[in-house]
């Protein structure tokens, strides 16, 4: 296993420990989007997690049931990390325009019958769909969202829809990795892990 995504996904079991005292203080009781339970914690552990109470004995049981020489145990286990993180911070950091955060059912149709690209800090554009995560939104993408957890909010979408998903393997869907860090490379790595075609682009690079 890389030991960048290794560092990744350590990083992102504090990160979710700091999202959910943050809402603990911030008064939140449930947590998650439009739809609750958690969709993707649901999906790859059949556990239902609707508060931040639930969160916690989640990212517990993750971290106790990880196993780091297995990719699809890491990549399963980072990507419910970043749903809990986004699902804790929903009330004390909103989304914010443009992006688009949660996306509906209506928009999934209207999103079938293309290739998307998911961007991680990557302005490297491609035919079909661009969603980005990052700071400096191409112009003519789909902005998820300004961190590496905001790529939730497609995988939300793709399992949701038999064109970008089948059995829980992603299809039709790239990712485009356009700046190193270890949330980045975890977050790539897992999106390959899942069947995502995976993409380079380090004109921006900086350290890990």
């Amino acid at each position: 296993m890389d030991k960048y995504v290794i560092r990744g996904l350590k990083k992102a079991l504090s990160l979710a420990t700091i999202k959910l005292n943050l809402g603990e203080e911030y008064g939140t009781k449930i947590i998650g989007f439009n739809n609750r339970p958690l969709q993707l914690v649901k999906l790859l552990s059949g556990r239902n997690v609707l508060t931040l109470e639930e969160g916690r004995k989640h990212v517990d049981f993750l971290r106790k049931s990880l196993d780091l020489t297995n990719p699809e145990s890491t990549a399963k286990t980072f990507i419910q990390l970043m749903e809990i993180i986004e699902g804790a911070k929903r009330e004390f950091e909103p989304t914010q325009k443009p992006y688009v955060g949660y996306i509906g059912d209506d928009m999934v149709r209207s999103f079938e019958g293309q290739q998307a690209n998911i961007l991680l800090f990557s302005n490297s554009m491609t035919k079909g769909l661009n969603f980005y995560v990052g700071w400096e939104i191409p112009e003519g993408s789909i902005p998820l969202g300004r961190t590496q957890s905001s790529a939730v909010f497609f995988l939300q979408m793709a399992f949701r829809s038999d064109y970008f998903s089948d059995q829980g393997k992603l299809k039709n869907t790239a990712s485009t990795l356009g700046r190193r860090n270890v949330l980045a490379d975890a977050l790539h790595f897992s999106l390959g892990t899942f069947g995502a075609s995976l993409r380079e682009d380090f004109k921006n690079q900086t350290e890990k």
